[in-house]
């Protein structure tokens, strides 16, 4: 095992001699400690000359590039299996790597590892040790370390020096730049997707607290408006971090939200009207008021099915889904109730959702689909549906349409099945017109043009059913013929069951095999009810929509 220690520079002549000599005195020896000066304009590299026999210096003629720059060029110049990085003002305990190497051999998979700090001023003076230390060697799954980093110690379990990391990591989860003054937040907040977590209990390194810092020379108003853009990021990312626990997510749009608040009362106090505009601007972000609409809309829709009668359970009921997953927004409470009384149900699911991680990742369609199949099926068994009425026609995804050679096999199907069933049978398709999707317009168009065909010799009731419905702002609703049917307590803890057999399974790439849901749909569509509509055929042939999403 190798392990080096990489210390980015820039005019850090009042610090880095010390924080050098931590690094020095090491128990067991760092295999290289590595210098990466970011074009000091002081005595920095005058300073990490003099131990030029024991270290590896490395100048960048073309900085400064930026602190988080500098710390990605300090790790490239490394070249051991395992990578620590110090700040210029920071130290490490002599036994610091020594305790991580005792810990790697006894966790040999793990790949990152750190121990808190104390915390010390700028005379080297301390303020404060973690009341946590006890000790002991925790190991966190990424969920576990990202609530431990959230939530323990001041402000966090662990800062940056006192971090040992493998350099494959580094490969996968770089430090990002433009997270900006929490880029090691950041990067501790992602690395749990990767890796395990080795935490060593005991205050193996200290983090000084200066005003020479790079937060520590500016004014409070300014470092806000930085604090501000920097969790303003870590909202607008944090869907796309498997690890992050929902309280953590709440903890980043807490923060965003209270910088808001912070930068507008010291513009206020300030009469600096940009600064009041720029906290406005955020707080009022764009894609934060079309979700509160969207969800003010939801609630609107919701007060007016009150009055709606209760759906008449038809004979048996013939649902037919877009894609994987819309049979269970959109009719888990109905197919219970059906089961429930003995009734038939017959699933149709028209793809496989083979483009949900279209831009996403490179998993093969093909898999992608046979996923989302079985997690089809295992979604109807929850409900309680046998796989012999369940249904997979094999349209493309996106490619729903008349012309299909599908839409001749589902005819024949349909046809064939309800000659053997007794009349009311009802048909159960998206709504027409509030979908959003052409899937899911075209599932409405194929299907209700079959029927029409059919209900010459067949009495047949078809009722739309709301999935994007929820999610669009859709107003046009025709209430007169509007129906409710809602769950028992029962029926609505299945539904959000089978609802998390889609929702919570992930593909390599991290994400759900369904794709990442919107938080309002998802909010919407675990309501206690659901909206159905009579449709009333004219006669006329439904239009086409098929010109993909």
């Amino acid at each position: 095992m190798s392990i080096s220690i990489v210390i980015p520079t820039y005019n850090g002549e009042r610090f880095v001699e010390a924080t050098i000599v931590s690094a020095l005195n090491q128990t067991r020896p760092a295999d290289e400690i590595v210098i990466s000066d970011d074009n000091s304009t002081d005595c920095t590299l005058a300073i990490c000359e003099k131990y030029k026999d024991r270290l590896k210096i490395f100048k960048n003629p073309n900085g400064p590039s930026g602190f988080v720059n500098g710390w990605n060029n300090a790790i490239a110049h490394a070249r051991c299996e395992y990578i620590s990085i110090l700040h210029q003002d920071d130290l490490l305990a002599p036994t610091f790597l020594e305790e991580m190497e005792k810990a790697i051999v006894r966790n040999p998979d793990v790949r990152h590892l750190f121990a808190p700090c104390c915390y010390i001023d700028e005379n080297g003076e301390g303020l404060s040790t973690p009341d946590y230390c006890d000790g002991t060697v925790r190991r966190y799954d990424g969920t576990e370390y990202s609530d431990a980093y959230r939530m323990v110690g001041t402000p966090h379990v662990h800062r940056c020096p006192g971090v040992i990391t493998h350099r494959s990591i580094f490969d996968k989860c770089k430090y990002r730049a433009v997270a900006g003054h929490i880029a090691d937040d950041d990067f501790f907040y992602r690395v749990g997707q990767y890796t395990d977590v080795i935490g060593i209990m005991k205050p193996l390194a200290s983090y000084r607290i200066h005003r020479y810092s790079e937060t520590g020379h500016l004014d409070a108003k300014n470092l806000v408006k930085r604090l501000l853009h920097d969790y303003h990021f870590q909202v607008r990312v944090m869907d796309n971090n498997t690890c992050l626990s929902r309280d953590t997510k709440r903890y980043f749009k807490y923060w965003y939200r209270k910088n808001c608040i912070r930068l507008f009362v010291w513009g206020l106090k300030d009469l600096d009207v940009p600064s009041m505009i720029l906290a406005l601007r955020n707080l009022m972000d764009f894609t934060t008021i079309v979700s509160l609409l969207r969800k003010a809309r939801g609630i609107a829709i919701r007060t007016l099915t009150s009055s709606r009668p209760s759906l008449p359970l038809p004979n048996v009921a013939f649902v037919f889904a877009p894609h994987p997953d819309d049979e269970v927004f959109g009719c888990c409470g109905l197919m219970q109730r059906m089961l429930a009384r003995g009734k038939q149900v017959e699933l149709f699911v028209m793809t496989g959702g083979g483009k949900s991680h279209s831009t996403c990742c490179d998993i093969e369609e093909a898999d992608l689909i046979a996923h989302r199949c079985q997690l089809t099926r295992k979604a109807a068994a929850i409900v309680g549906l046998g796989e012999e009425h369940v249904h997979f026609l094999d349209y493309p995804d996106e490619g729903i349409c008349m012309g299909h050679p599908e839409t001749e096999v589902l005819t024949t199907m349909l046809t064939e099945m309800l000659a053997t069933i007794p009349n009311d049978a009802g048909i159960f398709i998206p709504h027409q017109s509030g979908e959003g999707w052409s899937d899911h317009a075209e599932t409405f168009r194929i299907v209700a043009n079959v029927t029409q065909a059919i209900q010459t010799h067949k009495k047949l009731n078809i009722y739309e059913y709301c999935v994007w419905f929820w999610f669009y702002n859709y107003w046009k609703i025709d209430w007169n013929h509007a129906f409710t049917l809602k769950m028992t307590k029962d029926e609505h803890s299945t539904k959000l069951h089978a609802i998390d057999a889609y929702m919570e399974p992930k593909a390599p790439c991290g994400k759900p095999w369904v794709g990442v849901l919107p938080t309002v749909f998802a909010w919407a569509n675990r309501w206690k009810k659901e909206l159905y509509f009579e449709w009333h055929p004219k006669g006329q042939t439904v239009p086409s929509h098929c010109h993909g999403k």
